[in-house]
């Protein structure tokens, strides 16, 4: 335990303190840009961490760094409390706990507190083989895949997409972190560049039909350097033109989810279409460590959340078969 309390520093007393204390939350979830929030690789991780600390500060009202300072367990026990009752799953709970429990133990290292009031503090248990995720029918993949028009640049595109969704189980974030450099040779096989969580990159095997919705889609495109996007925004394009992941979701995954009346089904969007991927490849033979590297996964028990399989014999194969 330190000696003293080191007074907060003045970058984050103003994020504490605004004009208006209305404004707390808000500006805790914009403008925490210290290094707290820049130890986060992800800037979607960063975004999340901001959003479940500016939930707490708006429910417990701290208006100033002396509060933040002289939070006590029993308000993060009220906290959690609260959360249930809003009926935030066992998930979430545990996610914005250790958000908010991450900003204490920085303060903590930082000698600006005393104690972590998040420590102590029990977080709901997630069941890990439970597979909630639902995934697809074979018959209602193949027809995803399928419904973009093969005779258009986006319908090209949104082939592609869906491709690389279902046949290499990609995030969204993965998906739209694509360069066309990802798309290369090694050894006279074609591989995948995948960046995924926390930066960590791995290299996938090409699928055939995903490579062939990627050439299809190219052919139509101007010759770009390997650090140009992947996937392009057709319409209203910033920046390096780059697609939005919620572009990927609205504009694609539940445009075509729509037309086949899969937008009904439980969290239809990319997840799905990630959890397709996993079920199947483990269904068709793949063993559970194969599946673990091919997601990208830390822990193997995250991977056998989506094994759905009778136990039987296991080969290592990801060669997805929708009903060709």
């Amino acid at each position: 335990m330190p000696d003293r309390i080191h007074p907060i520093p003045s970058a984050l007393q103003e994020l504490l303190a605004p004009k208006q204390a209305s404004d707390l939350a808000d500006q805790a979830g914009i403008q925490m840009q210290g290094e707290w929030l820049a130890q986060f690789l992800s800037p979607h991780s960063r975004r999340a961490y901001a959003a479940d600390v500016r939930d707490f500060l708006r429910f417990r009202q701290i208006t100033s760094a002396a509060q933040l300072q002289s939070v006590q367990m029993g308000e993060v026990l009220a906290w959690r409390l609260h959360l249930q009752q809003q009926g935030a799953g066992a998930a979430t709970q545990r996610r914005k706990l250790s958000a908010l429990a991450s900003l204490f133990r920085y303060l903590c290292e930082r000698q600006w507190i005393t104690a972590n009031p998040v420590q102590a503090v029990r977080r709901p248990v997630v069941q890990s083989y439970e597979g909630q995720t639902p995934a697809l029918s074979g018959a209602e993949a193949k027809a995803l895949l399928e419904a973009p028009s093969d005779t258009t640049l986006k319908g090209l595109r949104d082939r592609a997409i869906l491709a690389m969704l279902l046949f290499q189980g990609l995030r969204r974030s993965e998906l739209v972190a694509l360069n066309r450099g990802d798309v290369h040779r090694d050894r006279g096989r074609w591989r995948l560049r995948v960046r995924g969580k926390g930066g960590r990159m791995r290299q996938l095997p090409l699928h055939k039909q995903a490579l062939e919705r990627i050439q299809a889609y190219l052919a139509h495109l101007p010759v770009a350097g390997p650090a140009s996007p992947l996937f392009l925004a057709l319409r209203n394009a910033r920046g390096d033109g780059r697609l939005s992941a919620q572009s990927i979701y609205s504009q694609v995954v539940r445009r075509y989810g729509a037309e086949l009346g899969l937008n009904d089904l439980p969290w239809f969007g990319p997840h799905v279409m990630r959890a397709t991927a996993a079920t199947q490849a483990l269904a068709q033979g793949a063993d559970l460590a194969t599946v673990q590297h091919w997601l990208g996964h830390t822990s193997i028990q995250t991977t056998r959340a989506y094994d759905r399989r009778d136990r039987a014999p296991q080969v290592a194969a990801l060669q997805l078969n929708y009903g060709d």
